[in-house]
């Protein structure tokens, strides 16, 4: 049987969410026997510093940057908006078109950051090789703000036209997707409910850097130990900020995770309390802060679809503190999960080192686990829906060669 080939494409305008979850399923998918070929196509330059399994490469786009909801601007190049859309719908259309894959799954954004994969998915439709493949989070946004952009972007439409099937990273009693966002039903009936994907599964851990190894040897090597973590950082100065000024408590030590893209500024003065601080350790990025949240007692964090899933995957007693601007999921998440007796939650507006020191001081101690509340097998079945893929492009090549 041959090897799949497949692509895997997130926009990356905004944090590293995307790409993560696109790298856990590739690590997933390169366990498959036989191996697939997968190529990722990135928008966040950071790409390239993860560690990625044989079987897998990844091609870098120019940047994007969300201004605000739906404006974007360029993060790096001096050119116009235009240009760099441009650009980027000309790079994609030329790799896919030359990998030629099996299987395209696109993360999140139907027709991706500003219609940049229009054309690629009019090549794709009209070769009719291609099984093409959305994947969405648990949650997008409140219902009224999903269903008033879908129909501007004409969402539905292109998935419609254009997709087979939609991968949902959660569990529909958290949140219904067809039904809060009012899908109709040829959209709703390509959707699969896969799980949340489970960060202790095997398949998922990959390689990883001696950076990322030492750290997290360190780390786990000395006291218990809460962990912080803020996303990418772009919108996560204040909880940094917060964490950061907590006193120090003499059973238990503080591991901040900054993000690659917290500001310089913030980066400063949050390294400067921890120089004083000799129970806060400040790490600037980890590609994978997965071996962080298993070791860490409790974890204070931001509402991200990734790091939500890394908390219910170890099952660590959280409180998340969600991003409520430019979108509310990260509320929406984070209020669902509550309901459920998975996590606790701060309003943003709350946010004081007095709230999040009264929290540590009483943190739960969990009495189930996440997995026996929530469906976490998201690996296991987009893999098994790998497979079949695989079985049925084998048996049309039979049939072709007969």
């Amino acid at each position: 049987m041959r090897p799949l080939r497949i692509a895997l494409y997130s926009h990356d305008t905004v944090g590293l969410g995307h790409f993560r979850r696109n790298l856990m399923l590739a690590r997933s998918f390169v366990a498959l026997e036989p191996r697939p070929h997968v190529l990722m196509i990135s928008g966040a330059t950071e790409a390239v510093r993860f560690p990625k399994p044989p079987g897998v490469d990844v091609i870098t786009l120019p940047a994007l940057t969300k201004v605000e909801r739906n404006r974007y601007g360029s993060r790096s190049l001096g050119v116009r908006l235009e240009e760099l859309v441009d650009l980027r719908a000309r790079t994609i259309l030329a790799a896919v078109s030359s990998f030629a894959p099996d299987l395209l799954v696109v993360d999140n954004v139907p027709r991706g950051a500003q219609g940049e994969l229009d054309a690629t998915l009019e090549r794709l439709r009209a070769d009719g090789r291609t099984h093409v493949v959305l994947g969405l989070r648990d949650v997008l946004d409140e219902p009224e703000a999903v269903r008033r952009e879908w129909r501007g972007l004409g969402n539905e439409e292109v998935i419609e036209r254009l997709f087979d099937a939609v991968w949902v990273y959660g569990d529909r009693q958290v949140v219904d997707l067809a039904r809060e966002y009012g899908f109709g039903r040829p959209t709703a009936s390509r959707i699969h409910y896969v799980g949340y994907l489970d960060r202790c599964e095997d398949a998922t851990r990959g390689p990883s850097s001696a950076e990322a190894d030492g750290t997290a040897a360190r780390v786990a090597g000395g006291r218990p130990y809460a962990l912080c973590l803020v996303g990418g950082g772009e919108d996560g100065v204040r909880l940094a900020e917060a964490f950061s000024r907590l006193e120090a408590r003499p059973d238990q030590d503080r591991v901040l995770l900054l993000g690659p893209y917290m500001p310089e500024a913030a980066r400063l003065a949050v390294r400067a309390r921890a120089e004083a601080s000799p129970d806060l350790e400040v790490i600037d990025f980890l590609e994978d802060p997965m071996p962080l949240v298993a070791g860490a007692s409790s974890v204070i964090s931001m509402g991200g679809h990734n790091s939500v899933s890394e908390i219910l995957s170890f099952d660590r007693p959280a409180l998340i503190v969600p991003r409520v601007s430019p979108r509310r999921e990260q509320w929406v998440r984070a209020h669902r999960l509550a309901r459920l007796g998975l996590v606790d939650v701060l309003d943003p507006a709350e946010l004081e080192p007095e709230r999040l020191a009264g929290w540590l001081e009483k943190t739960p101690t969990r009495s189930f686990r996440a997995r026996e509340a929530v469906d976490m097998g998201g690996l296991e079945r987009t893999r098994a829906l790998v497979a079949e893929l695989a079985l049925a492009r084998a048996f049309e090549r039979e049939e072709v060669g007969a």
